[in-house]
């Protein structure tokens, strides 16, 4: 395997997309979801992001790609339509010791995109280290099926437990064995059907009260 899974905490980063194609819109919507400061640079851009520079979510670099560009960036994405231009613009990220993904060749990037399924909290990232990008998207949306939007309140829950659990039970075998009695109880049943009702009954059974008495 060459690519080192991670995950990369984007927030308030400064994220160039060199392109303003289809592509670019894509990578653009995904970044912002992770609250990313990104700067689009390309004469010309997709109704798409020209949408998020209107609504002031993004920065816009009408021109064509200069050096200079690059400057305090933390991630670059590079998806113009000229293969020379992108190879250029990712060697001179990687010169400069930036993660950089070119869209049209792993090859010539630090690191690759995966496909994500997000459920809240949850992301769970296929990837086939860019041999078939249509393969790991096509198991991101099985996986869809069987992790569905009930995982959202699920991950929520338990991670209000963990400090209730660590403070309640003060072995850690004894913790290891309530967590694997809640991830396999009934919990996750109760939020699909939206019965959040029945959440305490279910947590007092295994001696966890989240609420001061």
């Amino acid at each position: 395997m060459r690519y080192y899974p991670i995950c990369l905490d984007v927030k308030n980063r400064r994220c160039v997309i060199v392109g303003g194609g289809e592509v670019s819109a894509r990578k653009t919507a995904c970044l912002l979801n992770y609250e990313a400061n990104i700067v689009v640079i390309s004469p010309q851009i997709t109704k798409e992001i020209n949408a998020l520079v209107q609504g002031k979510k993004i920065e816009w670099i009408d021109r064509n790609y200069q050096g200079e560009d690059l400057k305090d960036a933390f991630f670059v994405v590079v998806a113009t339509n000229d293969h020379e231009l992108n190879k250029q613009i990712s060697q001179e990220a990687r010169d400069k010791g930036m993660l950089v993904n070119m869209v049209d060749s792993a090859e010539d990037s630090t690191c690759i995109l995966p496909a994500v399924l997000s459920r809240g909290s949850l992301s769970i990232a296929v990837s086939t280290e860019g041999k078939s990008p249509a393969l790991a998207k096509k198991i991101r949306d099985d996986l869809s099926v069987i992790f569905g939007r009930e995982y959202i309140g699920f991950v929520e829950l338990l991670g209000s437990l963990r400090q209730i659990i660590k403070t309640t039970f003060d072995s850690q075998t004894k913790r290891c064995i309530i967590w694997n009695k809640l991830l396999n109880s009934e919990l996750l049943e109760l939020l699909k059907k939206g019965r959040t009702d029945m959440i305490d009954t279910v947590l007092k059974r295994y001696g966890i009260n989240r609420r001061k008495d």
